[in-house]
């Protein structure tokens, strides 16, 4: 397959048109490949031999040296044929049976190696383009990959089983060599099952299921020909370095189970309903978000709770921005989490709610931080970080912060609120061994004093912390329009003064 998907963890890839009087050879191939494999940090070696116009490729093995010596992992792959045809395409042909082994190694510590057979049928990638600019097309039926062996040295006997299954797939890939390595890429697969088993002895052993919808996925790579340090990413972002991709898929459910001396020690059920993710990682930093629905989850663990839970959620979704660089400027950071409709299962609320005293009605809980900060060093610059000291300053000055939005419900009670907030590195007299901060935040709460006459009720809140609790409510809130309502203004001036609901605290 495309580059057996590019070594089945790189991406698949976006295919540009190619003018119809392009031609390559295999040989271009095998270079375009190599190209790709260097810019992963790796070298290929190989053998081949032509008949013809056809070039049989044996003994291949991709090879990746770990920083610091620490280890080596290489891929290793079964033979396979590159066919010229009349029209200057190559066909990339996989045979039945076709076959990778990943291994590794570490230094006094030992070694271990994985193989998978991919099947049933034989499998044809497509390339065509010109030398250098290559694109990959790749179409399949039913695929599967079977795990055929599993070796780690000093381990005990474990026996380990693995299928994966997908009905069909398509791969569209473009790998392009220019001052960055360019890979542009888009892929679709259709329903996949997965079946995973381990046995060690009589002692424990595991096995997991999932079905997988149809999904699709894309991805952008622009990476340093010939390979970036690990050790320190931000040189290589510096260069232009980029990743970018996303996904879809329409809902997934796995199951899970693992026994201890024949004692069970867990079993899960997880569902999901139709969702989506995205990512990005270059110069302007990291970013990761996404997006579910309809998550349903039962888990069993006898050994620590005596009984099954389960919960599910209508919408949920997540994600964060995070600055990686040094600079002199502030840049963006952010981090936003929201959970809508979670229900608890009766299990759950028989803990400590058996006669149903308390509101449960379906809980919400939101939550978006923005803001704006100096990064002082490379947070990718691992060697550098080591000789840090973490406890006198944190090489970082936060400059503002603001919540957009702050979302709180259940138990019959309901939460909101909203602030922002600037920070003065330059002051750290009049709040000492801290930036000033100025700004304000706002909270409207309702149904609170319910909330808590129901928990005290039930013996969660004890006696002696109520009264404290209700004093410290009556410090920084103040009645609000409606029957328990209240409201927070909470205000820090420039001079250093605090400000609750119009009274002056500090």
């Amino acid at each position: 397959m495309t580059r057996l998907l590019s070594l089945l963890s790189a991406s698949t890839a976006l295919c540009w048109a190619i003018p119809a009087a392009a031609q390559i050879t295999a040989e271009d191939v095998m270079a375009n490949s190599d190209a790709l494999y260097a810019a992963y940090g790796a070298t290929r070696s190989a053998s081949t031999s032509r008949d013809g116009a056809v070039v049989t490729v044996t003994a291949e093995s991709i090879d990746w040296a770990l920083p610091m010596g620490i280890g080596e992992l290489s891929v290793t792959l079964s033979d396979y044929t590159l066919e010229e045809n009349s029209d200057g395409s190559v066909s990339i042909v996989y045979p039945a049976g076709f076959s990778a082994r990943l291994s590794g190694r570490i230094p006094g510590e030992g070694d271990g190696s994985i193989v998978m057979e991919i099947g049933p049928d034989a499998i044809t990638t497509l390339a065509s383009g010109d030398p250098g600019a290559i694109s990959y097309s790749t179409r399949t039926e039913a695929v599967v990959m079977t795990m055929g062996e599993a070796q780690v040295s000093g381990a005990p006997d474990i026996e380990v089983n693995m299928t994966l299954a997908i009905d069909s797939s398509e791969t569209l890939t473009r790998v392009l060599e220019d001052s960055l390595t360019v890979v542009f890429s888009e892929s679709s697969i259709g329903a996949m099952t997965t079946d995973f088993s381990m046995q060690s002895g009589d002692d424990f052993s595991t096995r997991s299921e999932g079905r997988y919808g149809p999904s699709t996925s894309t991805i952008n790579m622009g990476l340093i020909p010939g390979g970036a340090s690990l050790l320190n990413l931000g040189t290589a972002l510096r260069d232009g370095m980029y990743i970018t991709g996303g996904s879809t898929s329409t809902g997934n459910e796995t199951f899970t189970e693992s026994f201890a001396s024949g004692n069970l020690v867990d079993r899960q059920t997880i569902s999901t309903g139709p969702g989506e993710a995205r990512f990005s990682f270059d110069q302007n930093g990291i970013s990761v978000f996404g997006a579910s629905s309809n998550l349903l989850a039962n888990i069993e663990q006898p050994l620590v709770m005596s009984p099954e839970i389960g919960f599910d959620v209508a919408e949920f979704s997540g994600g964060f921005e995070l600055p990686l660089l040094a600079d002199t400027g502030a840049q963006d950071f952010s981090f936003q989490l929201s959970l809508n409709d979670l229900r608890l299962g009766p299990s759950i609320w028989n803990l400590f709610d058996p006669d149903k005293a308390l509101d449960r009605s379906p809980g919400d809980f939101s939550i978006v931080i923005e803001g704006s900060a100096i990064n002082k060093v490379d947070w990718l610059d691992i060697l550098s970080l080591e000789g840090l000291n973490f406890d006198n300053e944190l090489p970082i000055d936060v400059t503002s912060v603001s919540l957009s939005d702050l979302t709180v419900a259940g138990l019959g009670a309901r939460i909101s609120g909203q602030g922002a907030f600037t920070f003065d590195a330059g002051d750290t007299v009049t709040y000492p061994g801290m930036p000033r901060p100025t700004g304000e935040a706002a909270l409207e709460a309702s149904g609170l004093n319910g909330m808590i006459e129901a928990l005290a009720d039930l013996g969660l809140i004890p006696t002696d912390a109520l009264f404290g609790l209700r004093m410290g409510l009556g410090m920084v809130t103040v009645p609000g329009d409606g029957p328990d309502t209240q409201v927070s203004r909470i205000e820090l001036t420039q001079d250093g003064k605090i400000i609750a609901n119009g009274q002056q605290l500090r």
